[in-house]
């Protein structure tokens, strides 16, 4: 199980146990969504209700003033005494989650208005129905985003819950809504443009939600690296030679990634262009020559598992053979994910999986 759904599990343990849950992790790592999608869906389940039943409040204290969560002060004339109207965003009715979005950004009084709410689950009169989880989220101190300390006695009221970027977990989601294949297969081997964080930095730079944007903006405008598009040989750390399309996807790789990170991504999405023929490879797949860089090795084993027709997956498969470890786990892993009509509806794989178990133990 990977670090994500561990999370996941983490959070709904806390949560059948009546625990309010701070969810704690890097810029753009996933918090929010895994919140919105996994947690949601895992509590459904948890109730026996359909996802669609669950209710999700969103409260964001950076944009609101202590005073809102109380509500606003009503005189009552007959006895002489001021009553509070509630607030009407706190839910009243279940199941559901309410969702404190970047809790460490706001500002202390807020801290101090959120104690009653989340340790004894009510605000003066109004009581949070029993099946609506609580669930803040924030970033860590050292990211760099103006994250405050929290008082010890609202961090004591929490469970916290670490979330970290399981690259294998993001691929796989990736997969699943869309993302090119290419930007997937450069995590493989640029893993750190998933895991890592400068939160000293100050400049843009690369975590699983900047992908995904970067993703996002290419596919609504139907632009791709061009095949005139040559990385030079600087595996990705140079600026490389662009045709005027390529350069326009540097530009939107840069506005998300940072310069460093954008070069990097779109220097090894511009390897597919310029690959090995891969019909002179199916061809001759135990005397064509190997290539001799890691980068354009990984982007040709990841196109050939994305293209190889049924006629030409044993002689891939002798190629693969002939290549280290590492590119024959990848090549296994790959396949069924990126081309579903081969994988294991055919023999010559099936029989390869097989005769390389030590591959996926």
């Amino acid at each position: 199980m990977g670090k994500t759904k561990n999370a996941i599990l983490d959070m709904v343990d806390w949560a059948r146990a009546g625990r309010s849950v701070l969810v704690t992790g890097k810029p753009g790592s996933g918090k929010t969504a895994v919140t919105v999608n996994e947690f949601m869906a895992a509590m459904a389940e948890h109730l026996s209700v359909e996802v669609d039943a669950m209710s999700l409040t969103d409260l964001r204290p950076c944009t609101m003033d202590p005073i809102d969560y109380r509500g606003y002060p009503f005189p009552d004339p007959v006895t002489k005494t001021t009553t509070w109207l509630m607030p009407d965003f706190l839910p009243k009715t279940g199941p559901g989650v309410l969702l404190i979005e970047e809790i460490g950004n706001a500002d202390k009084a807020h801290h101090y208005a959120l104690y009653q709410l989340v340790e004894q689950r009510k605000l003066g009169d109004y009581k949070l129905p029993d099946d609506i989880f609580i669930v803040a989220t924030s970033n860590d101190r050292t990211d760099g985003c103006g994250v405050k300390k929290m008082p010890s006695a609202l961090m004591d009221r929490f469970a916290r819950v670490k979330f970290e970027c399981d690259p294998d977990d993001w691929r796989e989601w990736a997969r699943n809504h869309g993302v090119d294949y290419k930007i997937i297969a450069a995590t493989h081997f640029l893993e750190d443009i998933l895991t890592e964080w400068d939160g000293k930095s100050g400049d843009e730079q690369s975590s699983p939600r900047s992908l995904v944007y970067f993703d996002e903006v290419i596919r609504a405008n139907g632009l791709k690296v061009g095949g005139g598009a040559d990385d030079g040989g600087t595996h990705g750390y140079s600026r490389p030679v662009y045709n005027e399309e390529s350069l326009r996807v540097l530009r939107k790789a840069e506005a998300v990634l940072g310069e460093t990170d954008a070069a990097r991504v779109v220097g090894f999405m511009a390897l597919f262009e310029n690959l090995p023929p891969i019909p002179e490879i199916l061809a001759n797949p135990e005397t064509v020559e190997i290539p001799d860089r890691l980068d354009v090795t990984w982007a040709l084993v990841t196109q050939i598992a994305k293209t190889v027709e049924e006629d030409d997956l044993k002689n891939a498969l002798l190629f693969i053979d002939r290549l280290g470890l590492t590119f024959r786990a990848v090549f296994g892993v790959e396949l069924p994910k990126l081309n579903t009509k081969m994988a294991y509806k055919t023999v010559a794989f099936t029989d390869w999986i097989a005769r390389n178990p030590s591959l996926f133990s």
